[in-house]
């Protein structure tokens, strides 16, 4: 849309802040818009034969990719791969998404891990186990924010209100007192 607007900026000569100021009938005559094949290098087609053998392999490759990386790969428009390939599409886009869905929850279970490790340091040096306490007691090893940090403590000890001081935390946490 900009692109066509700066092309008509040019051929009426007029600044761009004219367009929202004056009558159209105001405009000079236009002179001859200049040649733009650089547009036409953005975008080659494709064999669809190359396109569907790529989604193939993708699909059947044993590292889930996107189907924006997918389309970048190729090179080819995701949506088009979306329209053109409906069933091969939704196959790659429903892998990935159970692949980051294991991502996700292997990633949650190392950083319950991690606080769990914390609570049991500071159970050991008779600390307090407070949220703020377990993120001292982590330090530089914590790589998410203070925010996220209280809600994987309150899930991994069952939550304030569930919480009965240390007595908890030692249930819930598997080390020796």
């Amino acid at each position: 849309m900009l692109s066509s607007l700066s092309r008509l900026c040019y051929a009426f000569n007029i600044p761009l802040e004219h367009w929202f100021t004056s009558s159209i009938l105001s405009f000079p005559a236009p002179r001859p818009i200049p040649d733009v094949s650089w547009l036409m290098d953005r975008a080659k087609a494709v064999d669809p034969d190359t396109v569907e053998s790529a989604l193939k392999a993708a699909v059947e490759s044993p590292h889930p990719m996107s189907l924006f990386a997918v389309a970048k790969a190729i090179p080819a428009s995701h949506s088009h791969l979306f329209h053109a390939y409906p069933d091969l599409a939704k196959s790659i886009a429903d892998r990935y998404r159970q692949h980051q869905a294991v991502q996700k929850v292997a990633y949650a279970a190392k950083m319950a891990k991690l606080v769990s490790t914390a609570i049991a340091e500071c159970v050991a040096a008779g600390r307090a186990v407070t949220a703020d306490s377990v993120k001292k007691q982590l330090g530089a090893r914590w790589p998410l924010s203070r925010r996220r940090i209280r809600a994987v403590f309150h899930q991994v000890t069952g939550g304030p209100r569930e919480r009965a001081g240390n007595a908890l935390v030692a249930a819930v946490v598997p080390f020796e007192l």
